[in-house]
């Protein structure tokens, strides 16, 4: 008897490995990474993007399932709360100012600056998740851009075109 809350498969939307890239902000590269070897988990653990292979006119793909993809995008976000939660990762967790008024001065100045580096530090963290972000949709772009360069020479093929 079929469980009527999933979808059969061939009930289910797929996506070509490019849809993937552009609905994650990554590129078709990170995709294939995603699903040939997986991105590392909660304690170690392996997550991988479960797709199956397909025949194209280019030769073998992977079509990527909304269920897979789904659930691949929930066990990411889960690995994301979870590293950025540990205690590891953190700046040094600081007592209240009333707790520590009586360290010498040059304590509290060594406190004030680290606490001004961690608060620098998460800056940088999160400038730098921005910037992956947005590297992944550019890279997607430039792939697409590639893909269309060279659908546009297969039409005039003695003609030479420098690419990125």
């Amino acid at each position: 008897m079929m469980d009527r809350g999933e979808p059969r498969q061939d009930e289910q939307t797929f996506f070509t490995v490019a849809e993937v890239a552009e609905q994650l902000g990554v590129t078709a590269r990170t995709v294939r990474r995603y699903i040939e070897q997986g991105i590392t988990g909660p304690a170690g653990t392996r997550i991988k993007l479960e797709a199956r292979r397909v025949a194209t006119a280019d030769g073998q793909d992977y079509q990527i399932g909304q269920s897979a993809l789904d659930e691949f995008t929930q066990q990411r976000a889960q690995s994301v709360r979870e590293r950025s939660t540990d205690p590891q990762l953190h700046a040094v967790q600081v007592p209240e100012t009333s707790e520590h008024e009586h360290l010498p001065d040059q304590v509290q100045h060594a406190l004030s600056t680290i606490e001004q580096q961690a608060a620098q530090i998460a800056s940088q963290v999160q400038t730098i998740e921005r910037l992956t972000v947005e590297n992944g949709k550019l890279e997607g772009e430039k792939s697409l851009l590639r893909q269309q360069l060279a659908a546009a020479q297969e039409g005039q093929p003695n003609r030479v075109v420098r690419i990125l």
